[in-house]
């Protein structure tokens, strides 16, 4: 196995580090190295800098020196983690660290400051990331008492893109593979199509590529949950789950959602399954008295197919049907109302209650006029209380 060794084993900012390459494949000889430095940090061990700095053969020995650079921080162990051995700009060896050769690390102090020989930089790197292992270890929920189980927790999460591994307290975040997405989908459009005599089918390997692609998948890892019950459990996890989710869609501009949560007692060993597809929220009845009458759909069809304005405020309350929180949904319809109370009502019309009752404010009734009329008109209408069920089938009170 290949050697790497740097000396001195602690540097300040704007001095050189000396690194030996010792028993690396050689031939064609080596030019340059490409040096990839990593600083170990409470969080995270993460990329640094990257030099290529020349070297030079003696033997099997490649001896080469780390520029000097006032980027370094101080009071920092740093790990030598990629060594790429160059002619020219060809690579002919690559050397990790950790699996082509010893974890090689060096530490950079404050210019005047006592220097630190190699066992005591290696033990301080090591410190630092075996309190970043605890810190990432501790379990989610408790604190622990008697009263409490212990659970595990996989949540499995579409429509969030990440190329690497995440860890925070208590969980992590991972992208997995997922070639089998989508085939389900497939079968079933390719079943219909079987039953209507087409001569066509879905491409099953293809489609489920192209959902992987659209739907990218995540899993989130909760491996020790102290909490009284498997619903304590899955709130706990899916609050931390849901804060990181919603920075993660403010970073990388789309929002994931978890589709399924497995849960598991590690003392009883008995496991849960949630579901967390979008259920469907509309009407359960039929017939014409709940939308399904073909007269009132075509001629309402062909009223908005001639007024692109009505188009416009029937697709919003469509896309405002898909609000999963309750909440935003009423905002939703809020905007939809100020649209349509701009472009309908006109000037001057006494605003009423659903009784046909003037609506007054300081003794005055309100009446229409202009944008900020007809907006004061949909303020005061939604004063009134509304009751509507809860997307959880729970029933709220809004104002």
């Amino acid at each position: 196995m290949p050697k790497i060794e740097v000396w001195p084993s602690s540097i300040s900012p704007g001095e050189e580090l000396r690194i030996t390459v010792r028993g690396a494949p050689i031939p064609p000889r080596p030019d340059h190295l490409r040096i990839n430095v990593f600083r170990v940090e409470e969080l995270e061990t993460s990329w640094y800098q990257e030099t290529s700095p020349e070297c030079r053969v003696r033997a099997t020995t490649i001896y080469s020196r780390l520029p000097a650079t006032e980027q370094l921080t101080p009071d920092s162990p740093y790990e030598i983690r990629r060594v790429e051995l160059l002619t020219g700009e060809t690579p002919i060896a690559v050397l990790l660290g950790g699996r082509d050769f010893a974890r090689t690390f060096f530490y950079v102090v404050e210019l005047g400051s006592a220097k630190r020989k190699m066992p005591e930089v290696r033990l301080q790197a090591l410190d630092v990331e075996e309190r970043r292992r605890l810190l990432f270890a501790q379990p989610l929920g408790g604190p622990w008492s008697p009263s409490l189980q212990q659970f595990r927790v996989l949540s499995f999460v579409h429509g969030c893109l990440l190329t690497r591994r995440f860890e925070f307290p208590g969980f992590s975040l991972r992208p997995i593979s997922a070639e089998r997405v989508g085939e389900d989908e497939a079968l079933l459009v390719n079943f219909v199509l079987a039953q209507g005599g087409w001569n066509c089918s879905l491409p099953v390997e293809e489609w489920s590529a192209h959902r992987v692609r659209a739907s990218p998948i995540v899993v989130a890892e909760f491996p020790r949950v102290l909490a009284a019950s498997f619903e304590d459990a899955s709130e706990i996890t899916a609050s931390a789950l849901d804060r990181v989710l919603d920075l993660l869609a403010l970073h990388r501009g789309a929002a994931g959602s978890p589709f399924v949560t497995i849960l598991e007692n590690l003392e009883t060993r008995e496991a849960h399954a949630e579901h967390q597809f979008p259920a469907y929220h509309g009407n359960l009845l039929g017939g014409f008295i709940s939308g399904e009458d073909q007269p009132t759909l075509i001629r309402q069809n062909e009223r908005i197919a001639a007024d692109p304005l009505m188009a416009l405020w029937v697709s919003l309350v469509g896309e405002a049907e898909q609000e999963q929180n309750v909440d935003f949904l009423f905002l939703r319809y809020w905007g939809i109302l100020e649209t349509i109370a701009t472009a309908r009502v006109a000037d001057g019309q006494v605003v009423v209650n659903f009784a046909g009752s003037p609506i007054t404010v300081g003794g005055g009734s309100v009446v229409t006029g202009g944008l900020a009329g007809t907006r004061g008109a949909v303020s005061d209408l939604w004063t009134f209380d509304v009751k509507r069920p809860h997307r959880n089938g729970a029933w709220r009170q809004h104002k």
